[in-house]
């Protein structure tokens, strides 16, 4: 490989690197703040879905 080559996959490589570093976002506290709310929500909300399913089955049981 020349100089060259060398120099030129080296630019592309370091362009591409810096490319993603900038598009790259970072979460911030009030993102996280929101995530841990909703899936709270969702832990809830699928808890009582499987109480209530689970109710549901033991009323099918015969007795």
């Amino acid at each position: 490989m020349s100089q060259k080559e060398a120099e030129a996959i080296a630019a592309a490589q370091s362009e591409a690197f810096e490319d993603l570093t900038k598009t790259k976002e970072l979460a911030t506290k009030t993102d996280l703040h929101e995530l841990k709310y909703d899936l709270l929500k969702w832990i809830v909300g699928l808890a009582f879905a499987q109480f209530a399913l689970l109710v549901g089955i033991l009323m099918k049981l015969p007795r």
